[in-house]
């Protein structure tokens, strides 16, 4: 991931990127792409799936909570990919996670 991020800045590469450095306990470099992403969107758009994801790999499942939701009211497309894309079992056991899927008409 490392690597697709030194070849392309885009959200889906980094969000991977932080929520695998969460995951494996580099919560510093975790935390430099969360700010990253919070920092560039004062200035423009970034993908709130994008935010949620980072805070989904460092463990805070409440601010993961706030950007998914904001993701799934802006109707972001990636979000389709919930159930496939960044969930682990980690993920699968947050008490939101039940929640977004059925938001998004995932739950069946």
């Amino acid at each position: 991931m490392e690597q697709a991020a030194r070849l392309s800045s885009s959200p889906v590469v980094l969000t991977r990127l932080g929520w695998m450095y969460g995951r494996v306990g580099r919560k510093a470099d975790a935390q430099k792409v969360l700010d990253q992403f919070l920092a560039q969107a004062k200035e423009k758009y970034v993908p709130a799936h994008a935010i949620a994801g980072v805070y989904d790999g460092l463990g805070n499942i409440e601010q993961a909570n706030v950007w998914m939701n904001k993701a799934i009211e802006a109707r972001e497309g990636r979000i389709v990919f919930l159930s496939v894309s960044i969930a682990d079992d980690l993920t699968r056991a947050s008490p939101y996670y039940s929640e977004w899927l059925k938001k998004i008409g995932l739950d069946k």
